[in-house]
C-alpha cells in the first residue's frame, strides 16, 4: 500500500506539504498542490479515513433526533433524505426517536454525546427549542430541522406551519365551508401551537361572520383521526370539512369516515398537512399542504456538515433557513353541499 512518506518523496516535498496538499489545507503554493496529487493519483495512493478523522477527533457521525418513527411521514421521509446527503459526503447517522418527550429528548442527547457525534439535527418536541440541552454537549453543534422553536441562539432548517395551515383553512373557506374541524397534536408540541395559529389567523383574517373552528387535540396517532371525527361529527351542528394536522390524523379520519358510512368529499371534505407518497394514490386523493422535504433535508446536511468541518466563532451569528411549500389540491375536497 502506497504511504504518504512515499508520494511526498515521489513530488520532492516534505510529508507535511505532502499532507496538506491531499487535504486542501492552505499554505500550499498551486503548482506544489498539483504536483502531489498527481503523484497520489499515479501511485494509487487511499488515504486512510479512519486515521485522519481520529486525529481530527471526529466520527464522521451525525445524530438525528426525530419525535416518532411510527407513523410520521415527516420523520420517516426526512431521516431517509437526510441519510442519503449524509452519506454521499462521508458522515454516517445515527437515530433517536424522543416519543415527543422532553425527558426522552434529554437521554438520548446524553447517548449521542457519548457516542461522540460530530453534529446533532434535532426535532424539537417543544417551543422551549434545544438550547437549554445544548450547554451538555460541549462544542458538538446542533441545529433544529423541520419545527420551529422559541430558539434564537441555535441554527435552523424549518418549514413554516403557520402559513400552511392557513392556506388550507382560506382554500376551504373559498370551497364555502364556514365550520371546520381541525383535529390537532398535543398542545405541547411546537408544532401543533403553530398550526393552530395559522388556522386562527386564517379565521381573524377572513371577515366571515360564521366562520368557526371545532379543535380537537390527541396525541399522534391514527387513532387519535379516528376518534376526532366520530366526536366531530355526533355534534348537532357538524363541521362540514376537516382538516386532519399530520398524515397520521389523516389515516384514523379515513377510517373513521367508512365506519360512519361519510363518503369523502360529498359527505365530508377531508385536508391534511404533509404529502406522503400514498395521498396521492388514494381515492379520493388527499388535498394537503406539501413540504419540501427533500430541498430542507439538503439544506440541513449542508448545513450541519458545514458547522462540524468549519467551526464557527463564539460570536457567530445563527443560521436561520424557513423553507416554503405548497398546497396540493386534489379530490378529498369539494364545495360545500347547499
Amino acid at each position: 500500500m502506497t504511504t504518504l512518506r512515499e508520494i511526498a518523496a515521489r513530488a520532492g516535498v516534505s510529508i507535511s506539504t505532502a499532507s496538506r496538499a491531499l487535504s486542501d489545507q492552505a499554505h500550499v503554493e498551486v503548482e506544489t498542490r498539483r504536483r502531489v496529487k498527481a503523484v497520489a493519483t499515479e501511485m494509487g495512493y487511499v488515504p486512510n479515513a479512519l486515521a485522519r478523522d481520529l486525529r481530527r477527533n471526529q466520527t464522521r457521525t451525525i445524530g438525528l433526533l426525530l419525535p416518532d418513527m411510527r407513523y410520521s411521514s415527516f420523520a420517516s421521509d426526512s431521516s431517509a433524505l437526510i441519510q442519503v446527503q449524509l452519506q454521499e459526503r462521508g458522515y454516517g447517522m445515527v437515530i433517536y426517536a424522543t416519543r415527543h418527550d422532553r425527558e426522552t429528548e434529554l437521554r438520548c442527547l446524553e447517548r449521542l454525546h457519548q457516542q461522540q457525534v460530530d453534529g446533532i439535527i434535532h426535532v424539537p418536541t417543544s417551543m422551549a427549542g434545544s438550547e437549554n440541552f445544548n450547554s451538555a454537549l460541549g462544542s458538538i453543534p446542533m441545529m433544529e430541522f423541520l419545527r420551529p422553536s422559541a430558539s434564537t441562539k441555535l441554527d435552523a432548517v424549518i418549514y413554516d406551519g403557520e402559513s400552511g395551515a392557513k392556506a388550507v383553512i382560506d382554500y376551504l373557506f373559498s370551497l364555502g365551508h364556514r365550520h371546520i374541524g381541525v383535529i390537532a397534536g398535543p398542545k405541547r408540541v411546537a408544532s401543533t401551537l403553530r398550526r393552530l395559529d395559522g388556522a386562527r389567523r386564517a379565521i381573524a383574517e377572513a371577515n366571515l361572520p360564521d366562520a368557526r373552528l371545532s379543535i380537537v387535540h390527541g396525541e399522534y396517532s391514527p387513532d387519535t383521526g379516528r376518534n376526532a371525527i366520530h366526536r366531530l361529527v355526533t355534534q348537532s351542528d357538524q363541521p362540514t370539512a376537516v382538516f386532519a394536522t399530520s398524515a397520521q390524523f389523516v389515516l384514523g379520519a379515513m377510517l373513521a369516515t367508512k365506519e360512519i358510512g361519510l363518503h369523502i368529499p360529498k359527505d365530508l371534505s377531508l385536508a391534511g398537512f404533509g404529502d406522503p407518497e400514498w395521498g396521492k394514490l388514494i381515492s379520493p386523493g388527499l388535498t394537503t399542504y406539501a413540504l419540501p422535504l427533500h430541498e430542507m433535508a439538503m439544506t440541513a446536511v449542508l448545513l450541519i456538515t458545514s458547522r462540524v468541518e468549519h467551526p464557527p466563532q463564539d460570536d457567530h451569528v445563527p443560521v436561520r433557513v424557513t423553507i416554503a411549500g405548497n398546497l396540493v389540491i386534489r379530490e378529498s375536497t369539494a364545495p360545500v353541499a347547499v
